[in-house]
């Protein structure tokens, strides 16, 4: 009976000391204790990031196919992505070398963008020989280090391939031991990959695809991966002063810092993260150091790379930039959903920004598609708005961003036109104030 008279007092005691003691030891180090709560309310964290080759994210994100005749097409991913087929194609190069065949020669570089026969491959960003030879198994791995934004592949012609640099209007002639074009030409075929009639033409001297007509596209419903920001704070901020990481909440936003100038911000609102790194040390601000060195961040950042490629690279402040894509179209979104920035700020600082979800799995959306204009429509409606072609850099089709109100799951992807104007990606329905309505 006594036993029974102190057991529940005795009890009580103990979880009352417990308490206690858990409620200390998270007064004194929050950031071990804060941030793992907060997953409890997420989704968990994954226990492996999902990465890809680094010639997956800085291949190729466009393919136009030019007939016999020189008519062209653009390539729309559907259920085959047509610039993966090609690359398989790509892969037993052998005896490779270089020599250059025309350089400040606007009509020329023209006539090789438009060469019948052929692939033409379009990067949306400069990159380098470096990593062109890894997209096609190392088999360029002993010539010259140039710039590249196309490759030019010839399914009529088995000992030549071409790659051509916007800058000066640079072409490189590839010659290679005499190799098998069939799986090439089979390509074009299968009844898998949608063709859309298209041309490539300078605006504003730099090439561009135009598609020739209206066609439609299909709208998406994605199921989007979350990670919560503990995944973060163990992957960016555990080092030897892991120990010492601070947590501070200021309205929307959560900021982590730790001893070693590293420093994580959650926005809570926008679902993005930003991380800024004042020692980073980047080995120089060469442009192959800097995809490369961008494609090592990315696999420490942790984040998924399934359907992420390199999108933009801005020289002037060493910043890259890189998007998901839907059926080789990229994503944009409010507040930079649908993308990863890096900033070299300068030899020791860089700065990333990235949203803490990402589309994942397309589930069934109907029917719904959306007409899209001819690209020279776009632009013609646009300078009757009083926009200045002499603005525009580039012009590409993309997908839109928005929450899906079914599901905070579920994010929509709406096709529709997005214009490079002074400089800043815009939508076209911003631009011309006009609403996109599905058929």
């Amino acid at each position: 009976m006594k036993f029974r008279k102190y057991l529940l007092p005795t009890l009580l005691t103990i979880a009352v000391l417990l308490s206690l003691a858990l409620s200390v030891a998270m007064w004194l180090n929050p950031a071990r204790y804060g941030s793992r709560q907060q997953s409890n309310t997420k989704t968990p964290a994954k226990t492996e990031s999902v990465n890809k080759s680094i010639s997956y994210v800085y291949s190729p994100v466009q393919a136009v196919y030019a007939d016999q005749n020189g008519n062209q097409e653009l390539l729309v991913n559907t259920s085959v992505n047509s610039v993966a087929e090609i690359k398989r194609q790509m892969h037993d190069y052998k005896d490779a070398s270089l020599k250059t065949i025309s350089t400040k020669s606007k009509d020329n570089y023209v006539e090789a963008l438009e060469r019948p026969n052929s692939f033409l491959l379009n990067y949306t960003s400069t990159v380098t020989m470096k990593l062109v030879d890894a997209f096609v198994n190392n088999r360029f791995k002993n010539l010259p280090n140039y710039e590249v934004d196309h490759i030019v592949v010839p399914t009529d012609d088995s000992n030549h391939l071409y790659l051509l640099a916007d800058k000066e209007y640079k072409i490189y002639e590839i010659t290679v031991q005499k190799h098998d074009l069939k799986g090439l030409q089979q390509i074009m075929q299968g009844d898998d990959i949608r063709q859309v009639p298209a041309s490539v033409q300078m605006l504003n001297n730099k090439p561009n695809v135009y598609t020739e007509n209206d066609f439609n596209l299909q709208t998406y419903r994605y199921l989007v991966s979350s990670q919560s920001e503990d995944y973060y704070v163990s992957r960016l901020l555990n080092g030897e002063n892991s120990q010492n990481v601070r947590v501070k909440k200021q309205g929307n936003n959560t900021n982590y810092t730790d001893g070693n100038n590293r420093q994580l911000t959650f926005n809570e609102k926008q679902k993005m993260v930003d991380y800024n790194d004042f020692q980073a040390k980047p080995e120089s601000l060469s442009l192959t150091s800097l995809l490369t060195g961008g494609y090592n961040n990315l696999v420490t950042l942790g984040v998924s790379l399934d359907n992420v490629r390199l999108y933009d690279h801005d020289a002037n402040d060493h910043t890259m930039t890189y998007r998901y894509f839907v059926e080789g179209f990229p994503v944009f979104g409010n507040n930079g959903q649908g993308s990863i920035t890096m900033k070299n700020v300068n030899t020791e600082t860089v700065r990333y920004r990235f949203p803490l979800t990402s589309p994942q799995v397309p589930i069934p959306n109907g029917n719904d598609t959306v007409t899209m204009q001819s690209t020279q429509t776009v632009i013609d409606r646009l300078k009757e708005l009083g926009y200045k072609q002499s603005a525009i850099d580039q012009i590409h089709i993309g997908y839109r961003l928005q929450k899906d109100p079914s599901s905070t799951m579920l994010v929509k992807l709406t096709p529709e036109w997005y214009i490079r104007y002074n400089g800043k990606w815009q939508s076209y329905s911003q631009l011309s104030g006009t609403t996109i309505t599905t058929n």
